[in-house]
């Protein structure tokens, strides 16, 4: 395929490739710990393409100070931070996510699932404002000629 060689891949999942990231508070300097899991692990054998990857730190990071350092600390490292609110987080990943989409398709009725709709209507607004998160930073990383693999909820 023409092209394909220079072609870059952006990685968007519920989180970014590492298991651990935390301040290191002797230097004051960002840490972080790649993940063994399967989506790392089979995205670390591509070969020929630059990759980004976007997702969430994995921790709510309130300070905007901290949030513009680590994001400086990822782009050296190709990644791109999605920060979300604890709740957010809470409810679109492990609320809809978990609770609705994932039996949905995987052949599990929902009503077999005690569900209550005050609850769904959170999770469902959390829902939209992470994945409103995630296509905003897709938006301001994307470059013409990229290649999108989706793996968020």
């Amino acid at each position: 395929m023409q092209g394909f060689e220079k072609s870059r891949l952006i990685v968007v999942a519920n989180r970014l490739p590492f298991s651990s990231m935390k301040v290191n508070t002797k230097t004051g300097s960002w840490e972080c710990k790649i993940s063994s899991g399967g989506l790392v692990s089979a995205f670390m054998g591509v070969r020929g393409m630059d990759m980004t990857w976007v997702g969430w730190p994995g921790e709510e990071i309130e300070e905007i100070e901290e949030q513009d350092a680590l994001t400086r600390h990822l782009k050296s490292q190709d990644c791109v931070p999605v920060f979300l609110t604890s709740s957010v987080a809470k409810n679109y990943y492990n609320g809809f996510s978990n609770t609705l989409l994932w039996p949905l398709f995987h052949y599990i009725p929902l009503s077999m699932l005690a569900y209550d709709t005050a609850v769904a209507e959170e999770q469902w607004q959390a829902y939209v404002e992470a994945n409103e998160r995630f296509a905003e930073t897709v938006l301001r990383t994307y470059r013409e000629g990229d290649i999108v693999w989706v793996q968020v909820p």
